[in-house]
């Protein structure tokens, strides 16, 4: 089985190197190492045969990516970029809370557990669009009144009247099963910005973020979603890359402390059809949270909101299938009435053909 396994990682890093970026070739070298540990370590032989059939399923996909298959390209670009997987939730896990939030009251007096869930203005942005979710946004009032929640919960309804009032310990469970779907369905970002409303100047820098009394999360300053963003651009609009010397050596991921756009070779030039429209929609499911920062905000004080916005290299079905309908004006409605007389007309004639 260890020759197996090792057989399999050592096919998966020949695969690896071949990934157009640097950060994919990175992220899978770690991840089929993870992988394989995982697997020797594994003692139990349905757990081992189960981890070993999901190991060569990921190879597979890997393998079909760098052939060509657009699914399966878009599959490790998921894995890598936090779409789904282990890292999605690594991503949206520092969001689930507010530290700066006091602990909301307690639904049953004498259990701690029974407190509400809190969602935090990131997350409140997140869960409101459909920017950064397969679903409609959540209006602001379900988040406090879940609308899962029967009127019966409200001491005051007619139905607490007539029933008598909702168990608390049901309450407590409905309104955690409505955060918890809220949530898993949100595609976390990779960084926070900062837009200062004044200037309109953008900043992810963690010491500004930190500076500002605004949290860093996901992949904060390491240029990994600028990287995604020049994929993404046409070629006409591509920055000039940092540097072109292909034998400047390249930095580990685990010992790279600081930003990784200045150490990570850029694409070659120019970057395939196949591979742009991959990053675009790519983008398409990243979310850009910002921060619009007002210019009397403090890092105690804070005065400004939350906004979530896609990148303007992203191809998302929103743009595509706008939820509105222009209007329709007069010539348009003068059309509409001339299909309707002719359909009205061909179906009568249709109905005296019959007739005879």
């Amino acid at each position: 089985m260890s020759r197996d396994v090792i057989g399999l990682y050592r096919a998966g890093r020949r695969q690896s190197r071949l990934l157009p970026t640097e950060y994919l070739r990175q992220f899978f070298r770690l991840k089929l190492a993870d992988d394989a540990r995982a697997i020797l370590s594994t003692t139990d032989e349905v757990s081992r045969a189960r981890r070993m059939k999901r190991f060569q399923k990921e190879l597979r996909k890997l393998n079909q990516a760098n052939a060509g298959r657009a699914r399966s390209f878009d599959h490790i670009l998921n894995l890598a970029y936090g779409r789904k997987g282990k890292l999605r939730y690594e991503l949206i896990e520092p969001l689930l809370s507010d530290p700066g939030a006091p602990p909301p009251g307690r639904i049953i007096p004498a259990e701690e557990k029974s407190r509400p869930p809190v969602y935090s203005p990131e997350l409140q942005a997140l869960v409101a669009t459909s920017l950064s979710r397969p679903a409609k946004g959540l209006r602001p009032q379900n988040l406090n009144q879940p609308p899962t929640l029967p009127e019966r919960a409200d001491p005051t309804s007619e139905d607490a009247r007539l029933l008598g009032p909702f168990s608390k310990r049901r309450e407590v469970n409905i309104r955690w099963r409505y955060f918890a779907s809220a949530w898993r369905k949100v595609l976390p970002p990779l960084q926070t910005t900062i837009v200062d409303k004044a200037t309109g100047a953008v900043e992810v820098d963690k010491n500004h973020l930190a500076q500002s009394g605004v949290r860093s999360v996901g992949l904060q300053g390491t240029g990994v979603f600028e990287e995604a963003e020049q994929l993404a651009r046409p070629p006409h609009q591509r920055l000039r890359p940092v540097s072109e010397d292909p034998q400047e050596p390249v930095a580990d991921l685990k010992s790279t402390s600081g930003s990784l756009a200045d150490t990570r070779p850029h694409p070659p030039q120019p970057v395939p059809r196949f591979l742009r429209r991959r990053f675009q929609l790519l983008l398409g499911r990243m979310p850009v949270l910002s921060y619009l920062k007002n210019p009397n905000s403090t890092p105690t004080k804070k005065s400004g909101k939350y906004e979530v916005t896609l990148s303007p290299h992203s191809n998302h079905p929103s743009e595509r299938f706008p939820e509105t309908f222009p209007e329709v004006d007069s010539a348009s409605l003068a059309w509409i009435r001339q299909a309707e007389i002719h359909n009205e007309r061909e179906k009568g004639a249709a109905k005296k053909q019959r007739q005879r």
